[in-house]
């Protein structure tokens, strides 16, 4: 059981669930798995719905399968591991004409307690920081407050971070193309 996306209402200045709103109002979602007949398990911090789809996969046909960007979450369960790290995307869309316009990508990098969500608009960059352990509703951005040096050193990271996924995601896409 689980959902696409949640509803933003006006909490950060948005209604709605528009690309590039990566605040837990929209990301936050249940998921839930009932693993009949078998041990069942709770990651009770944040995964990507990403994982969805290798888990149902590997389930089905008891092997792990590579091509996926995601993760099984049941091999997590079974060893007891709590994901802490994933991304989230998105891009403007253009409804009219079933497209993306994945030159001005939008993503998250979650690494639990941290969220760096960082997006270009046309030659703009902007980045924004949350801890989510101390700030859930996300209204203190950590970057705008004024970073620390631990702080400095999680950003840096998380930005080298984004920037690898960007560019994977630009592989991948051709390679479907």
């Amino acid at each position: 059981i689980s959902s696409d996306h949640g509803e933003a209402f006006y909490e950060h200045g948005v209604y709605g669930h528009t690309p590039g709103n990566f605040y837990n109002e929209v990301v936050h979602v249940p998921l839930i798995i009932y693993n009949r007949g078998e041990n069942n398990g709770v990651i009770d911090t944040p995964v990507s719905l990403i994982d969805l789809t290798p888990t149902i996969v590997a389930k089905k046909t008891e092997k792990s399968h590579k091509q996926f960007y995601g993760k099984n979450l049941l091999e997590k369960i079974e060893k007891n591991e709590k994901p802490t790290e994933f991304f989230i995307d998105s891009a403007e869309n253009y409804p009219e004409k079933f497209a993306y316009n994945f030159r001005n990508p939008y993503v998250a990098y979650v690494n639990y307690p941290y969220k760096v969500i960082w997006y270009k608009r046309n030659d703009t960059i902007e980045v924004k920081m949350y801890n989510l352990e101390n700030d859930w509703k996300e209204k203190e951005d950590l970057i705008r407050r004024g970073l620390n040096k631990t702080e400095k050193k999680i950003l840096e990271k998380a930005l080298r971070k984004i920037k690898r996924h960007i560019l994977e995601c630009k592989i991948k896409r051709k390679k479907l193309l």
